[in-house]
């Protein structure tokens, strides 16, 4: 399953109740804070001269951000909750699945460090699947083409290296060699995304509308 931001949301609560549901692709996830989470966030402005000089606006405009988009996020996101999360990672750890997870500039807020959705989940097995890319000076939709190449560059080098092994645990799983692989694409509402070889768009339909896979997964072509 790939979503972005809610898509990447709904794609935690569905894996958490779909046992049949192998692989993650997430951009933007949700994501626990660890432990050093805020000490590295403090250090970060400590070591940069200018949000030093400027802290009291950094700190102003954080204030009123957050009191303005508080209620327009909650609107947006349904976040998976703290069970959903648990639930999908033991099931992809339980059937040896795998995910790869991007944090843009957008999930600063709440990640900062490649590493720590794993480490803050605290699940046995789990770093062994999990696959975290951070990238914070990308922006949350990837609008500059070279981000855009990037990320869809990594997506095929990590598709490539696991299709095999998607199909060998679907086999093992459910005991059907010729069961073929489904890929799952979720986007936001509005939300348009067009990369090289994989092309998205979200209409008024429902979204989940899903695309067969009989070529490599990042090959798929879909419109949701």
């Amino acid at each position: 399953m790939f979503g972005l931001c809610s898509g990447a949301d709904n794609a935690i609560k569905i894996a958490a109740q779909d046992e049949d549901v192998l692989g993650l692709i997430l951009l933007d996830p949700i994501s626990r804070q660890d432990e050093s989470f805020k000490l590295r966030q403090i250090r970060g402005v400590i070591t940069s001269l200018y949000k030093l000089r400027n802290i009291h606006r950094m700190l102003r405009h954080r204030l009123m951000k957050r009191h303005q988009s508080t209620a327009f996020a909650s609107n947006l996101r349904d976040e998976p909750t703290r069970d959903d999360l648990n639930d999908c990672c033991q099931n992809l750890v339980k059937r040896q699945g795998r995910i790869l997870a991007f944090f843009s500039d957008f999930a600063t807020k709440y990640y900062n460090q490649q590493g720590q959705f794993g480490r803050s989940m605290r699940l046995e097995g789990l770093e062994h699947i999990c696959e975290e890319v951070y990238w914070p000076r990308v922006e949350h939709l990837y609008s500059v083409q070279v981000h855009r190449d990037r990320l869809m560059g990594r997506i095929v080098q990590w598709g490539k290296g696991n299709l095999p092994h998607f199909k060998g645990a679907a086999v093992i799983a459910d005991e059907k060699p010729n069961k073929p692989i489904q890929v799952r694409l979720l986007a936001d509402e509005n939300t348009s995304i067009a990369f090289r070889g994989l092309a998205v768009s979200e209409s008024p339909r429902s979204a989940g509308d899903s695309c067969m896979a009989s070529k490599p997964a990042l090959e798929a072509k879909a419109t949701l």
